[in-house]
């Protein structure tokens, strides 16, 4: 698969995918708008609405419950997912709440790219930003804008946890 390319239609449109020499794939988001700061975090939408909390600590974090309170409380009815980051050094860890599984998932593209670009805003973290989630490390590349942020690029592994068919 090395040097292979293909483009995925997503919810929020086409984006291009490159599978690198050193297994890794980038996938390519469109442009996105600065956070804006609302019910005690940050408002991102990166093809999915993202709600991004600074914490001191994600250990002692109950994710379930309060991403649960959060996605159908001040986001009801549509949700958004409710992401935490906790700013470890010149990377940040992160945990992510995904409405429609709503549960804790490992790993979020579109919650590593929200995370991210709060990360700039509030952190001071330059692109690229690396995030470390349970599912594994993730970074993300952009440039930033006066209004927001383009040539946003998310890169991190890939692997199979799953096969089945479907029989109609």
């Amino acid at each position: 698969f090395e040097g292979m390319s293909c483009t995925l239609e997503a919810a929020d449109g086409i984006h291009r995918a490159h599978y690198r020499e050193d297994g890794m794939v980038s996938v390519q988001f469109a442009d996105a708008a600065l956070p804006r700061s609302q019910h005690g975090g940050w408002f991102v939408y990166t093809g999915s609405p993202h709600h991004v909390c600074l914490v001191d600590s994600l250990d002692s974090l109950d994710a379930v419950g309060e991403g649960r309170a959060l996605r159908f409380g001040v986001y009801a009815p549509a949700g958004a997912n409710i992401n935490w980051m906790e700013r470890r050094g010149s990377s940040c860890a992160m945990r992510t709440y995904e409405r429609g599984v709503e549960n804790e998932t490992l790993s979020c593209g579109t919650g590593a790219v929200a995370a991210a670009l709060v990360a700039n805003q509030q952190c001071g973290l330059t692109s690229p930003v690396s995030l470390i989630a349970p599912g594994g490390i993730l970074e993300v590349a952009f440039e930033v804008e006066p209004h927001g942020f383009s040539h946003i690029v998310l890169t991190g592994p890939v692997a199979r946890v799953f096969e089945g068919e479907w029989t109609a």
